[in-house]
């Protein structure tokens, strides 16, 4: 299989998920900078993964984290994985593909999940995500699995 590597804007990246632990972001933005000297090779060991889909948008499925933290710092473009390329389909094709293959995640801050409709434009716009959140994180989701079995 080719490997399709390219040099992408992080402004041109859209999330496929609504939030995100910025916690976990920050931390990811103090490795970045401990690695600031050689960030284009630190970030070529991690590239942002992402499916190519209609009118030429560019969805990040993976390492959301390290594309949020780059773009805190300042960093305009981060190396990207094309994992797959749908831009020929139709949205409402698209969406279901990307729904069957599990790389879309549009559930809000309270865990309920949204319409794709309010998935991010970009990664500035991504939420915190509170059930990140060490100590709340598992009572956060046992009340969660328990209101959804009643």
């Amino acid at each position: 299989m080719k490997t399709d590597l390219r040099n992408l804007p992080l402004s041109c990246m859209r999330p496929t998920q609504i939030t995100v632990g910025i916690r976990y972001v920050r931390v990811k933005e103090v490795i970045s900078e401990r690695n600031r000297a050689r960030l284009a090779q630190f970030q070529l060991r991690h590239p942002v993964q992402v499916v190519l889909g209609p009118d030429d948008a560019c969805y990040i499925v993976d390492h959301h984290h390290w594309a949020m933290a780059w773009h805190f710092m300042g960093v305009t473009s981060a190396p990207a994985l094309v994992v797959a390329d749908h831009h020929l389909l139709e949205a409402e094709d698209f969406w279901a593909l990307m729904r069957e293959h599990r790389r879309v995640h549009p559930f809000g801050p309270s865990g309920v999940r949204e319409p794709l409709g309010a998935l991010p434009q970009s990664l500035g716009e991504m939420l915190d995500d509170p059930l990140t959140e060490p100590r709340c994180a598992c009572a956060t989701r046992r009340r969660l699995c328990e209101n959804s079995q009643r």
